[in-house]
């Protein structure tokens, strides 16, 4: 996967101990002017992405009527990037927005705020909350455990992790990178572990020194645990690696997997194996041993490697569950101003491996940038929307939209995701 970057973060966190995580409650229509929950530093900004008739106040995008600011505190999403509003048409008087893209119900309360929220927007009824907004720090990968948020920040001036709690406070820095942008970053049980310029290094999710456990990678992508190793892959030379989590005689210890590897994707573990992509094929190979043997797909891989899926184009965003492979492809673009275009969100059942193909659970109409997985739902960020679909499959939810989403996590309760390149976003309930 092309590295991701994201601009630049100072923190601020807003009302989250109001949110309910039934929905939304909402208060009497503003009348006057509607802040559309669009962050912003200037007016140009928000006359770029909503139109003229927007200036930016407290750091929001707010609608001038008769050439003046009006007061209240409606919140909404309703203007595009590119200036209108969401597919369907312009605010009514009734304060939604239009429709969703897919034709669905109207997707924005626009004119209310949700006064459960602490403010934040009512997006068919789920809670809105900017969770980190700062000028100062970009976020890049993002990851929540145990009510506290952690991004890549890759800003010059703060490259490294730092965290912050959901119910507030001050951000913490947890490490800091030699050059920016932290190449991969997750957190795992009492370790935040990041790959900084070629070092795979670990610190303490409670803070302490920053320990490097190997060196010499290049442009990695993503991480994979299990009780006693760490899995990723080395997206510039096609790799395969699996490092110890333990410090036996002073080294972790690290053991090259599988190499000659085409594409971008990141790994995943499922039913005691690790599963890659080799495009246009998905790999399933043994934990242990070295690239002893071709895995069928032209890469190297260990002895009792077998491919289960072909005809898979650039395959990103691995993730797998107890039942599942999931993964998202996109093809290449026939229009020269993209790579890559038609993103498919693609499920593997892990019964039957052999005789099984891959099932398209959603189709994007452009690349689609990150996807997570939970218990219930697969969820993904495509354009300037947010959505989901059953692991089952079924019917396409779009959770937020007029946004620019990057990445994306989940907890028990909600969904986070950065956007517009300086903020973290909290829906709930997810």
């Amino acid at each position: 996967m092309t590295t991701k970057i994201f601009e630049v973060l100072h923190v601020a966190v807003a009302g989250l101990a109001l949110m309910v995580a039934t929905g939304c409650a909402a208060s009497s229509p503003n009348t006057s002017g509607e802040t559309h929950f669009v962050t912003c530093h200037e007016t140009s900004e928000c006359v770029a992405k909503l139109g003229p008739d927007y200036t930016c106040v407290d750091d929001l995008c707010k609608e001038t009527l008769d050439g003046s600011l009006g007061s209240g505190g409606a919140v909404a999403a309703g203007g595009s990037g590119g200036g209108g509003a969401t597919s369907g048409g312009a605010s009514s008087s009734t304060g939604s927005v239009g429709g969703t893209s897919d034709g669905g119900p109207a997707l924005i309360d626009s004119g209310p705020t949700c006064a459960a929220c602490g403010g934040g927007t009512c997006t068919n009824g789920r809670c809105l909350t900017t969770v980190v907004l700062s000028p100062d720090s970009a976020p890049g990968q993002i990851a929540v455990q145990g009510g506290v948020v952690y991004w890549a920040s890759d800003s010059s001036g703060s490259c490294g992790v730092q965290k912050v709690s959901l119910t507030g406070g001050t951000p913490v820095q947890l490490s800091t990178c030699v050059i920016p942008p932290l190449e991969a970053m997750a957190v795992h049980g009492s370790y935040v572990y990041e790959i900084d310029f070629g070092y795979l290094q670990r610190t303490p999710i409670g803070g302490g020194a920053t320990v490097r456990m190997g060196e010499g990678y290049r442009v990695a992508m993503g991480f994979a645990f299990d009780a006693s190793y760490a899995y990723w892959r080395d997206t510039d030379d096609g790799e395969v690696w699996r490092t110890s989590l333990t410090n036996p005689d002073g080294g972790f210890g690290s053991t090259l997997l599988a190499f000659g590897l085409n594409g971008d994707s990141n790994v995943a573990l499922a039913r005691g194996r690790l599963y890659f992509a080799d495009d246009p094929f998905i790999v399933s190979s043994p934990l242990d041993g070295g690239p002893t043997a071709d895995a069928g797909s032209g890469g190297v891989a260990p002895k009792g490697s077998r491919i289960v899926a072909t005809g898979q184009t650039h395959v990103e965003n691995f993730s797998a569950d107890e039942a599942n492979l999931y993964w998202t492809t996109a093809v290449p673009s026939l229009d020269s101003s993209d790579l890559y275009a038609d993103g498919e969100v693609r499920a593997l059942p892990l019964d039957g491996l052999d005789a099984s193909a891959p099932r398209t659970l959603a189709s994007e109409p452009g690349p689609i940038f990150a996807m997570i997985v939970d218990g219930t739902n697969v969820y993904w960020s495509s354009g300037e929307t947010v959505k989901k679909v059953s692991l089952l499959g079924g019917p396409v939810t779009t959770l937020v939209a007029a946004f620019q989403p990057g990445w994306l996590a989940v907890d028990g309760e909600a969904l986070y995701f950065t956007e517009s390149d300086r903020s973290i976003m909290r829906l709930s309930p997810k």
